[in-house]
């Protein structure tokens, strides 16, 4: 969904965090039923191309009507709005003649005189632990239908050759990285199962219910898009299983959980931390008082000297009121005298001024403007995730810098730092362009993130 001024709904008003915490977890009940009814449409269609009998096809076309009329039932007792558009399955693949008839199923080929595998399976083989040395040139010099394992099943192959040549690069990309990252990926790695690559069409996510990562494809899982690089969305996910085994068995996030949401707050702070930068950048302003004095001559105001007084004499006590303001008359109120005391006795009025100004939409809108001029789509893709909550809640613009997710969605407060620390790992694991962006508009977030890899291990 696309934020358009005029016509989208603002949220910019806090919202009931117990309402919104229903709301999701509502969504999520609706997204299960929805795949539940797409995985029976698909089974009815493999069936069919298989000449099943006319008997079994009419039971499989009563678990079709079946899971529809569950979601329907759902979006009646909970008011819902039904999604339909997210009921369809994708249209029978196509095919070359010369390798024989396939059909499509879960998101995937198979021989259509196969027997379809078991809804939600993937055969897995146990992997021996392997000598960790030389790890990238095993990666990419075992046989291509043979599993390079040392870091886990995310990277088993199966015998499939196609996805052997994925999970090789991906292996090796990890090998490559850093010690943090390869390090506490190590750590969780046995609660890592191998990816299910039969996702509804055009989604890639993690599900803390099955403890799985999904993809619609290997394309989607490993190849480079319109605003992410090549393994970029396989790691991000996966970043994800890693953020939730990390809190083992209490179904939490580690990059919630840590100092008290320490991460989702370092992000927060920093967002208006970087809006404030432009602001003062762009308006030719040293600090606060700077501000605080051009806002006072611009709107024909008492001048500093006199706002100053006026809020020095309703904080301090008479005594001192009286020798601050003698100290300014005898320095014939210096800017250098005025800008010390405002900074001892005034920053909580000046940072309070500021925000009330870098908080107006025309402020938000230049500060976005400049970072899509600024950046490439590969360096702020990532980035906008991390402001979305940010450009919501004080502007009412959701994908800030053209990338994000739903609007509403970062209201829940674990959402920020989950997919800051998905987006973050990613990023290292991979070296993308994204680290820019990161290192550029989060350095003290990106800082902690570290740490936070370092401490788990």
């Amino acid at each position: 969904m696309v934020f358009i001024s005029g016509v989208s709904t603002l949220y910019d008003v806090p919202q009931d965090e117990e309402e919104n915490a229903k709301s999701y977890e509502e969504s999520q009940q609706q997204r299960a039923l929805e795949r539940k009814l797409r995985e029976e449409k698909r089974d009815l269609e493999v069936m069919k191309a298989q000449g099943a009998s006319e008997e079994e096809i009419k039971a499989q076309k009563e678990r079709v009507r079946q899971a529809s009329s569950d979601i329907q039932t759902f979006c009646d007792d909970t008011g819902r709005t039904r999604r339909r558009d997210r009921e369809s399955t994708p249209v029978r693949a196509t095919w070359p003649k010369e390798l024989g008839e396939v059909t499509r199923f879960n998101g995937g080929y198979i021989d259509a005189n196969a027997v379809p595998p078991p809804k939600g399976a993937i055969s897995t083989p146990k992997i021996q632990p392997q000598n960790p040395q030389n790890v990238a040139s095993q990666a990419t010099q075992q046989p291509q239908n043979v599993v390079s394992s040392i870091y886990g099943k995310p990277f088993d192959s199966n015998g499939n050759q196609t996805l052997a040549k994925y999970t090789a690069e991906a292996e090796k990309t990890l090998a490559n990285s850093s010690d943090e990252t390869k390090n506490v990926w190590t750590k969780v790695q046995q609660d890592l199962e191998a990816p299910d690559y039969h996702a509804a069409s055009g989604e890639a996510y993690f599900s803390s219910a099955d403890k799985k990562v999904h993809f619609d494809s290997y394309k989607t899982a490993f190849d480079e898009g319109s605003y992410h690089r090549k393994n970029s969305v396989f790691f991000h996910e996966y970043g994800h299983n890693i953020d939730y085994a990390l809190e083992p068995g209490n179904g939490k996030y580690y990059s919630y959980e840590y100092q008290n949401n320490a991460f989702g707050k370092s992000l927060m702070d920093e967002c208006e931390e970087r809006v404030k930068e432009f602001f003062f950048k762009k308006n030719g302003y040293i600090d606060d008082y700077d501000y605080v004095k051009a806002s006072q001559n611009a709107s024909g105001g008492m001048g500093i000297d006199s706002f100053m007084r006026q809020a020095l004499r309703s904080k301090l006590p008479r005594d001192n009121y009286y020798a601050l303001r003698d100290m300014m008359q005898n320095s014939g109120n210096d800017d250098s005298v005025l800008r010390s005391i405002f900074k001892q006795y005034l920053s909580d009025i000046g940072e309070q001024e500021v925000k009330a100004a870098i908080h107006k939409p025309d402020v938000g809108n230049d500060f976005i403007d400049f970072v899509k001029k600024s950046y490439t789509m590969y360096e702020r893709a990532d980035i906008s995730d991390m402001f979305q909550r940010y450009t919501e809640q004080h502007y009412g613009i959701a994908f800030p810098f053209d990338v994000g997710h739903d609007p509403g969605y970062f209201f829940m407060d674990r959402k920020l730092p989950c997919e800051a620390f998905a987006e973050m790992y990613s990023a290292t694991v991979t070296q993308s362009d994204s680290l820019k962006g990161i290192n550029d508009f989060f350095p003290k977030s990106y800082q902690l993130f570290l740490k936070m890899l370092g401490d788990a291990v």
